[in-house]
């Protein structure tokens, strides 16, 4: 989302590779392409909220919904 230390973020999120636009309720609001795409349905390409947490300096994101806590999983796995 930014890229130096600090950072001022604006009222949309946009992917530097595809252009593509979405508010930060994860809708697609634009994509520079979409002229050229007459079938694309944006409500079907919009961002998906998935789990985070930080956990040794690093952001960990999991697409499962019904992991749990990552604790849960450390302690499973002998790890803190």
């Amino acid at each position: 989302m930014c890229s130096t230390e600090s950072a001022q973020l604006g009222s949309t999120i946009r992917c530097l590779y595809h252009g593509w636009t979405y508010g930060f309720d994860g809708r697609l609001l634009a994509a520079p392409n979409m002229v050229e795409m007459p079938d694309l349905q944006k409500g079907f390409h919009g961002l998906v909220a998935v789990e985070t947490e930080t956990w040794g300096g690093y952001l960990w994101c999991c697409l499962y919904p019904d992991a749990g806590p990552l604790a849960t999983l450390k302690r499973a796995h002998g790890r803190t």
